[in-house]
Parts: C-alpha cells; sequence; structure tokens
C-alpha cells in the first residue's frame, strides 16, 4: 500500500504509533499533518495507551482512520458470534456441560469478544436470560443458552404461559394432576403430601432452590431474584416484535419488549402491553425508577403509560456460578 500511494503522489510513512504526536486538534508527524492513518497496530478498538492520542483525534473529527473502529468491531464481532453458532451446532448440549468451566463474561473475552458487545448486547440480554447482570453464571450455562437461541425461534403462547403446563396436563389422564397440595418431603421413589404417599418410578423436584434444597436435605442454594415491571398503553413505543436492549444501566430494566406486538390478545384492542425486565432485583417498588429509565428512552409520552403491575420472585433461577 506504501508504493500504491507513493506513485499516486501521496506522502506515505509507515511509524510506530509512539512517533506520531496526537491531539484534539489532529494528528502531526515531525510537524507535518496527517490526513489518513491505516491502522495496523492491531489495536483496533484504540484502547491500549499506545492509541490514547490517536483515539482523541479521531473522537475530535480531525483524522480519517482506517479500518473505523465501529465497523471493525460490528464485523469482527460478527464473525466471533458466527463461529460460536458454527461450534454449538457440532456440539451436544450434554458435551456443553461436560466443558471446563469459567463465568460467562470470562468466557467471552477469552473468545475475543469486544467490550462494546460484552456490555451492549451480551449483558443486557444474557443477564435477562440468566437473571444475572454481572454475567458471572457459568459458562457452560450461557452456551447451552446461545445453542437453543440459535436452534429456533423465540416465541410466547398466544393464550399466556400458562398454555405450556395445560397442553402438558391435557395428555394425561385426568385426575393425575395434584394442584394446590404441598409435598412435605420426598424419598427415591417417593412423594409425600401430608399423610399421603405417592410411588413412582422416578421422582423430579422443579420448585425453587430453597424448597428444593429443604426436600432433599441439600445444602442452601443461592437464588438469582428477578423483577418484571408491566405497563399499558395507548401506543406502543415501537412497532416490531423486538426485544430493546439498555446497555447504560441508568435504571434497573436491562430489556424491554412490547408483549402485544408477540401475542396481540395479551391486551384489549387497541392498547400495548409493555413488559420492563429488572434481573437480578426483587424489588416491588420498581415501578417509579424504571419509569424515568424509559422517559430517558422514549420521552414524556411514558408519562401516560398505566401501571399494571410489579411481579417479583424472589428465587427466579438457581445461582449458577462455576465450580
Amino acid at each position: 500500500f506504501a508504493e500504491l500511494f507513493s506513485e499516486m503522489g501521496v506522502v506515505v510513512e509507515i511509524v510506530d504509533p509512539s512517533q506520531l504526536e496526537c491531539a484534539n486538534d489532529g494528528v502531526f508527524l515531525n510537524g507535518a499533518r496527517v490526513d489518513l492513518v491505516y491502522n495496523r497496530h492491531c489495536d483496533f478498538y484504540l484502547e491500549t495507551d499506545a492509541m490514547a492520542g490517536l483515539r482523541s483525534a479521531y473522537l475530535a473529527g480531525q483524522v480519517c482512520l482506517t479500518p473505523n473502529p465501529r465497523m471493525y468491531g460490528l464485523l469482527a464481532d460478527k464473525a466471533r458470534l458466527l463461529r460460536q453458532r458454527v461450534r454449538l451446532r457440532r456440539t451436544h448440549a450434554r458435551q456443553l456441560l461436560r466443558r471446563p468451566d469459567t463465568t460467562t463474561e470470562s468466557a467471552l473475552r477469552a473468545q475475543g469478544f469486544s467490550d462494546r458487545i460484552i456490555e451492549r448486547f451480551f449483558r443486557p440480554l444474557f443477564g435477562g436470560i440468566q437473571l444475572d447482570p454481572t454475567l458471572q453464571t457459568s459458562s457452560r450455562v450461557f452456551d447451552v443458552i446461545l445453542q437453543s437461541l440459535f436452534a429456533g425461534d423465540v416465541a410466547v403462547p398466544a393464550t399466556g404461559m400458562g398454555a405450556i403446563p395445560a397442553q402438558l396436563a391435557a395428555g394425561l389422564p385426568d385426575g393425575l394432576v395434584r394442584l394446590n397440595q404441598r409435598v412435605t418431603a420426598v424419598a427415591e421413589h417417593e412423594v409425600t403430601i401430608g399423610n399421603h404417599r405417592i410411588t413412582a418410578d422416578r421422582v423430579i423436584v422443579a420448585t425453587d432452590g430453597p424448597t428444593a434444597a429443604h426436600l432433599l436435605g441439600l445444602s442452601p442454594v443461592e437464588s438469582n431474584p428477578a423483577t418484571c415491571v408491566w405497563f399499558s398503553a395507548d401506543t406502543a413505543p415501537f412497532d416490531d416484535p423486538y426485544i430493546v436492549l439498555d446497555s447504560t444501566g441508568d435504571g434497573p430494566a436491562r430489556n424491554v419488549a412490547v408483549m402485544t406486538n408477540i401475542a396481540p390478545d395479551y391486551a384489549p384492542p387497541g392498547r400495548a402491553l409493555i413488559a420492563a425486565a429488572c434481573p437480578g432485583i426483587d424489588d416491588p417498588e420498581a415501578e417509579g425508577p424504571v419509569r424515568r429509565q424509559l422517559e430517558r428512552i422514549w420521552g414524556t409520552p411514558i408519562r401516560t403509560w398505566s401501571h399494571v403491575r410489579t411481579d417479583t420472585i424472589a428465587h427466579g433461577q438457581p445461582r449458577q456460578h462455576p465450580p
């Protein structure tokens, strides 16, 4: 490239970044202004101390820089995400759960993902899915979740989440499913409800961590809590079936979805149902902070939204840190 530009009459110098004089008013080499920097330092995000001056000049619009840091970051992170998709498609979930383990954040950084995509994409999205904005959840769990997202579409039942257990129960004989009965003890092939014992070939305990630990005589299990603030509005803040991610950390909500953009029957005709997910907190008073946060995103129309309710789950998921 140096020879090519020189043949075109452009003055070209190959230098170490330390030789450049960088400031907000431009980049200079031996007193001569530099118009274009072709960055081969490999710090394409301008994050190291050696590139700090060049970063300042670039952000001030005083030098043309190639590759463009933002575009390079987008393309590089997309390529890394594609490699993860290929890897996960070739690996069974059982194998993923046996791999060497670390935290989700450590795994992402080891795979080369930039700070930008970790903070703007993975933390608000997977922090919501794992109920852990710190991304300290096991990387094995992260791999299984990411594999599932790659494998199919995300959807909700048209008549509400209760349709899932209802569909499971519909294929069973009448009277087999017992509701609203407290289990007092669990053994290998036995469940005790009050003074009544039920035997079975297999017993599956599917409840919150502390309750499961008590029934099974295990050590106490820590939990990740969750809060969801629901609003109703005359007009949705957007019309597409998207999840909006807030990476600023300027409020408890990490992501927001207009549920009626996906399932119109979730609200009466002419109304929009909005869910603001607040992973990692158990706060029944979250409506105020969430409303102020969403107003900073979509402006004053948020003040007209009606607060439907705030759901809190103290034991949303077991805390699954790496061993």
